[in-house]
């Protein structure tokens, strides 16, 4: 099994697939980081977790200790850092709730979102499906 980034897209894609809002990609760091696609760039999430007050958790009224009293008590709050130097081309690719595999190629200029393309061959999984069960 190998490591990951995570890709928000957050424009438009060329098949109108609106699958997961995380794809994964492997043509950055592999650090498990998030970055954005933006009309305006490439952005980094270098974010961090807030805890929810408890009166807005799902279970406010759960017992002190328990796994309930835990459930929603931690929340993203993104921190978007553009990556104005991103030249280049890289994929990301996910899956649909069927199963079907996405893949794309985005194209960056000087830090700017040129497009976005279907590719025609997703990548394969390092691990086929029937091993991971």
């Amino acid at each position: 099994m190998s490591m990951y980034d995570h890709i928000r897209c957050e424009v438009p894609l060329p098949d109108g697939f609106e699958g997961e809002p995380l794809f994964q990609t492997q043509d950055f760091e592999r650090v498990l980081a998030t970055h954005a696609i933006r009309e305006d760039g490439l952005y980094l999430d270098d974010g961090h977790y807030e805890t929810v007050p408890k009166a807005e958790r799902p279970h406010p009224d759960a017992e002190e200790g328990t796994l309930e009293e835990l459930k929603g008590s931690l929340r993203w709050v993104p921190n978007l850092v553009l990556h104005p130097e991103t030249h280049g081309v890289f994929n990301f690719y996910g899956k649909d709730a069927a199963g079907k595999q996405h893949g794309y190629e985005a194209k960056f200029m000087d830090g700017e979102l040129i497009g976005i393309k279907v590719q025609l061959d997703p990548p394969k999984p390092d691990v086929p499906d029937t091993e991971l069960g």
